[in-house]
């Protein structure tokens, strides 16, 4: 993991309060060493992790770190039917 994979996203919650969450990115073979929380497709990581937060409970408690993943099939029909390009992410958490 290194250092310049970490990315902040700012979680505001109901009640107005706001909290920044760094997120690791990895490296390809590190995702082993981790628990997959979830797989979300979306235009951007930040709309992929807001996908995570409202369909996992308490994925922003528990979500570490993610990696991109790159040739997912199911991008290719979304782009054909949206015309917009989309990223697919997998999010992880602690063992």
């Amino acid at each position: 993991m290194k250092k310049e994979n970490i990315e902040i996203i700012n979680i505001i919650y109901l009640n107005s309060s706001s909290k920044d969450l760094m997120i690791y990115g990895l490296e390809e073979g590190e995702e082993k060493y981790y628990k997959l929380l979830g797989k979300s497709s979306g235009i951007n990581l930040a709309h992929c992790f807001f996908m995570g937060h409202k369909h996992k409970k308490a994925f922003a408690e528990r979500v570490f770190a993610y990696k991109v993943i790159s040739n997912d099939k199911t991008l290719d029909v979304l782009k054909q039917i949206i015309d917009k390009e989309y990223m697919t992410v997998e999010f992880y958490e602690l063992i």
